[in-house]
């Protein structure tokens, strides 16, 4: 099973926001869930997490609220990612394809 994360943010500043996260291990939507890779589709960038085995939407939602929130706030960030983060930025990158 799989969460895709729908978003019309800015592609640069959400792989910024995302490296913050991931280089915290907070890249996810909940325990068992971990990031897989990204696609563009009509000019989004859609984040997709893989769920544990026989994980429910019910079980998710929590995650998924508290992913929405820490992204929000990892959107605001304006500094300039560090070493960690960006290496975090470089994995989420080479994960994204493009759907056409």
């Amino acid at each position: 099973n799989f969460v895709r994360f729908l978003t019309d943010n800015d592609e640069a500043k959400l792989f910024d926001a995302l490296a913050r996260l991931a280089a915290r291990g907070e890249a996810n939507v909940g325990e068992g869930s971990r990031y897989v890779g990204s696609f563009r589709a009509c000019g989004l960038i859609v984040p997709v997490f893989e769920l544990p085995e026989r994980a429910s939407a019910a079980d998710v939602a929590p995650g998924t609220r508290a992913l929405a929130e820490a992204l929000a706030e990892a959107l605001k960030v304006t500094e300039r990612l560090d070493d960690k983060e960006r290496r975090a930025r470089q994995g989420l990158v080479s994960r994204a394809v493009t759907i056409r």
